[in-house]
């Protein structure tokens, strides 16, 4: 015998989105997104009181609710309220109302609007079906880095920004490692090396900087980066502009060498893990008070407009399970 559900969030209004995907067993699960609220509908062999259904530990909708909520917040740039559940077991309707000084159905760490927007492209289908399809139990890094980019998007502050764009772009280079390992049937757990990868594949130099070097270049360019405005700053303007040649003049080592490292490389992945160090370890103070013009909070401007640019643009593809298989896994095959 199979038992009729649905649970609608506020309301789902007669233009909507219409999602099937399926949960462990649990095939047919649907699931309508419009920017009103969502519902889920499904059918199940057991019968569930209301509280079951709605408790964090329930073991279809509790995922299905937080799913509808992540595509949500894809689709449309913004953290959905949920004020009312109808809740609808067979013939049976029961309203709740959040609206009132009732716990809220699911704390989102997002609140209301991005600060940026989500880019069009994480709403296409082939993501959508790839967050559906998977339970949090299998969760991988670029889940975590779309989550992380996602929290980056709500924050005003270049040091709060930078945390959850890092922690996005580190999920990137471990996953390509990860998949380097497993094509090489090896296990990589140095950082230096995931990086060096990681800058292969882009094609932006194939060298970290040396610890004696670090403080030296990143405050050399971070005198040069004072001198541009960052509204000007991407990948073109970064190799192709003014900023080129200067940024890699600073690229020397002290026993006269030049780092193997385009312009950008070094701004996206060294100078940004110059700041991960100083940021994240918590061995310095991060920026509290600063003047409109502080060098430091300029430079770090830069690093995040760059990694938040990469990643809105490349987090997609790499979402995409047929893009990796066909371009990126190939790629790390011949790492």
């Amino acid at each position: 015998m199979k038992y009729s559900y649905s649970v609608t969030a506020d309301t789902v209004g007669k233009k909507y989105d219409e999602y099937v995907y399926r949960f462990g067993n649990t095939s047919n699960v649907a699931l309508s997104i419009s920017s009103k609220g969502f519902s889920i509908r499904a059918e199940l062999g057991r019968l569930y009181t209301v509280s079951e259904l709605l408790a964090s530990n329930s073991y279809l909708f509790s995922d299905a609710i937080k799913k509808a909520l992540l595509i949500y917040l894809l689709k449309f740039s913004k953290s959905l309220e949920v004020k009312s559940v109808t809740v609808r077991v067979g013939n049976s309707e029961t309203i709740i109302d959040f609206a009132g000084n009732e716990t809220p159905l699911v704390f989102s760490m997002i609140k209301g609007e991005l600060k940026r927007a989500v880019p069009r492209a994480f709403s296409n289908e082939a993501i959508i079906l790839r967050l559906l399809n998977t339970p949090k139990s299998k969760y991988d890094d670029l889940t975590a880095a779309l989550f992380a980019l996602l929290c980056s998007k709500k924050m005003v502050f270049e040091t709060e920004r930078f945390v959850y764009l890092w922690t996005a772009f580190n999920g990137m280079y471990n996953h390509y490692s990860n998949t380097v390992d497993a094509a090489k049937h090896t296990q990589c757990v140095v950082e230096a090396k995931k990086i060096k990868r990681f800058q292969r594949l882009l094609r932006i130099g194939n060298e970290t900087i040396d610890d004696k070097d670090k403080t030296l270049i990143a405050n050399t360019v971070g005198r040069i980066l004072q001198e541009f405005s960052s509204d000007n700053f991407d990948r073109e303007y970064v190799d192709n502009g003014e900023p080129n040649l200067r940024i890699r003049g600073a690229l020397k080592k002290k026993d006269g060498g030049q780092y193997n490292l385009t312009a950008y490389g070094y701004i996206l992945t060294q100078l940004s893990y110059y700041y991960r160090c100083k940021i994240i370890h918590g061995n310095r103070p991060i920026i509290l008070f600063a003047y409109p013009d502080d060098k430091e909070l300029h430079a770090l401007r830069i690093v995040n407009k760059l990694l938040e640019n990469f990643i809105d643009e490349t987090l997609p593809n790499w979402l995409d399970e047929n893009y990796y298989n066909t371009i990126i896994v190939p790629a790390a095959q011949m790492e």
